[in-house]
């Protein structure tokens, strides 16, 4: 075994720890809330850049042709990005772990775990936030520069750039809500859970987060 990546796990959960954190979102319940979260953010922030294209660029030669099939090759595009998104999750468990994977997908979500191994707080930040970081900041610079290309009229005919542009905004829109869940785990793990000791047991639907527990002043004595 790679002793490096062992340092990031542990097989058994060590004595002394307490449950602080799990969610489930193969629980009916949960799983309608985190969907309903997600839907309702993709929602927004779709309309939200969709209404500033229009706003800007719909005097032009482009058209509600356009948008709609740029809409349509956005949603497909999702479906490719979901696969991606869970795969990313996956390269950053095998990189910092080396362990089996388990992927899969129910009606609540599509989901990647290592539910072998318990992690520490580093390699769930690490593989909870990778597919966040790194596809926002890759959707963000093309979205960037296909508004730019429209603004200054780099082409001649809009109509392709439109396609694009819908399609892109399609995809990060549903990317964004999309991460809604890992964005929840990695803001517990930054601002409530800090100890580097504190594990987590992540099957992929299902988190289970360990700390440390407190001694009380009988167990002190």
């Amino acid at each position: 075994m790679n002793t490096k990546k062992s340092k990031n796990f542990e097989r058994e959960l060590p004595e002394g720890y307490e449950i602080v954190f799990h969610i489930d979102a193969k629980k009916k319940k949960t799983g309608i809330i985190l969907n309903s979260v997600a839907f309702a953010i993709s929602f927004a922030l779709g309309i939200a850049m969709l209404s500033v294209y229009i706003v800007a660029f719909m005097n032009r030669e482009s058209s509600y042709f356009g948008i709609l099939l740029g809409l349509l090759i956005g949603e497909i595009g999702t479906l490719v990005y979901l696969v991606v998104h869970e795969l990313t999750h996956g390269a950053a468990y095998k990189i910092l772990t080396g362990e089996k994977l388990s992927f899969g997908l129910n009606w609540s979500c599509a989901f990647c775990g290592v539910p072998n191994i318990y992690v520490y707080r580093k390699s769930l930040l690490i593989a909870c936030l990778a597919p966040f970081v790194i596809y926002t900041a890759i959707l963000s610079a093309s979205i960037g520069i296909c508004f730019a290309l429209l603004a200054f009229k780099v082409v001649e005919s809009t109509f392709s750039l439109t396609v694009i542009y819908t399609a892109l905004c399609t995809v990060f829109a549903m990317h964004v809500g999309g991460c809604s869940g890992d964005v929840f785990v990695g803001y517990l793990l930054l601002f409530k859970f800090k100890d580097k000791n504190v594990l987590a047991r992540d099957t992929g639907p299902e988190q289970i987060i360990y700390a440390v527990k407190k001694q009380t002043n009988e167990e002190k004595i």
